[in-house]
């Protein structure tokens, strides 16, 4: 498992990655959690959609 915390913005994102490696090294995420602390959400879709997208990002299909 693998964790990142940020704050910016008066905003907090944690992230936990659940990440497999195999014998010869390579690896394959199975699962990422996000929470989000930023307050009070106007529209949470957005938020959401926000975080979806930063984490394609992070993790792209090779």
């Amino acid at each position: 498992m693998g964790i990142a915390v940020h704050e910016s913005f008066n905003s907090y994102v944690a992230e936990v990655a659940e990440v497999l490696v195999a014998d010869d090294g390579s690896f394959r995420v199975e699962k990422i959690t996000c929470a989000v602390d930023c307050g009070l959400a106007i529209n949470p879709d957005i938020i959401e959609a926000q975080m979806q997208g930063v984490l394609a990002m992070a993790c792209p299909l090779h």
